[in-house]
């Protein structure tokens, strides 16, 4: 069971991710929400499998829907490999291997899998209690914020705004929380100050901290799936994401980029990595091409309509490969 369970979800997010980016390159998609919702899925599809195969018994080469591997891969790969027709395939590897190497791999997963969940609990709570640290010691920021849009947003979140002297950098924790450092805020001018709280609301907004703490527990527990890179690329997304969104606030983005730069000297908080936050600072791999975002460097893009278009069915594309296999 350990065996099959292996096999299906690494290859489903294997097949999922090559899908997903393949479409993404073949329809140009440049909106970074759009990229983020369909590299999203892949890592959403692996506790469903899970729940499925937990369930039913069913697994990635078995005909769960009228799109599933059984009618097209599974098919393809018994007949090319002389395999007993309507077999899964993980069954059939198993078969071939003697019993006590899949006991052994078997405690092996259960095992690696155990010490990682507890390490990440570990974390975690360790995470959340630097957390409510920070928040009790922080206070109300006192600073006005003078943009209509952004005081609307904050309402309709209830969100709050708070400061505090023990981070280092702004972010958008839980579901409507903004903490920004002391030191720096004094720092910000009032068009960088507002352009901060946009790009954290803008978070907020879409849940991004709750969804890249649940991505972070699905990708330790499931520690044989390639899912570390693909996880970056998720985060970087979703700065880019927030940071295109500021323009609907008002927000100038030559603030946006100066406040930026002012950020990315000061230090990540290690401590509050694996809470459910989103750091205004992204890795350094990612500074260029935020910048030249904020800064509007890119050339404009001609046929929006027709792109945006595209990212609609992109979208639907994603959530149809999203119960497939």
């Amino acid at each position: 069971m350990i065996f099959h369970l292996v096999i299906n979800s690494f290859f489903v997010f294997v097949l999922l991710a090559a899908v997903v980016e393949t479409s993404l390159f073949v329809f140009k998609i440049k909106n970074a929400r759009t990229r983020y919702i369909c590299r999203l899925l892949p890592i959403l599809k692996i506790p469903v499998d899970l729940f499925v195969f937990g369930v039913f018994g069913e697994s990635l080469f078995l005909n769960l829907n009228p799109f599933s591997c059984e009618i097209y891969l599974n098919n393809f790969i018994t007949t090319l490999f002389n395999i007993p027709p309507g077999t899964p395939i993980p069954q059939y590897i198993a078969s071939k291997l003697q019993p006590i190497y899949l006991n052994l791999f078997a405690i092996s997963v259960v095992a690696i899998s155990t010490l990682l969940f507890f390490h990440k609990c570990a974390r975690l709570i360790a995470s959340q209690i630097y957390l409510r640290k920070v928040l009790s010691l922080s206070i109300p920021c006192q600073r006005l914020i003078s943009g209509q849009r952004i005081q609307t947003e904050l309402q309709r979140l209830n969100g709050v705004v708070l400061t505090c002297d023990q981070v280092q950098i702004p972010f958008a924790a839980g579901c409507r929380t903004i903490l920004l450092p002391t030191a720096l805020m004094n720092s910000f001018s009032q068009d960088e100050f507002e352009a901060v709280i946009a790009h954290e609301l803008e978070h907020l907004r879409w849940k991004d901290p709750i969804l890249r703490f649940i991505s972070s527990i699905i990708c330790s527990i499931f520690w044989w799936i390639p899912t570390g890179w693909w996880s970056k690329r998720l985060e970087a997304d979703q700065e880019l994401a927030s940071d295109l969104g500021t323009p609907k606030y008002g927000i100038d983005a030559c603030a946006l980029g100066s406040a930026f730069l002012k950020a990315i000297h000061q230090e990540r908080v290690a401590t509050l990595k694996s809470a459910a936050i989103c750091p205004f600072v992204s890795p350094k791999s990612t500074h260029v091409k935020r910048l030249e975002n904020m800064l509007n460097l890119n050339k404009p893009l001609k046929g929006h309509k027709l792109i945006s278009a595209f990212g609609a069915a992109i979208c639907c594309m994603a959530v149809l490969c999203f119960w497939m296999c």
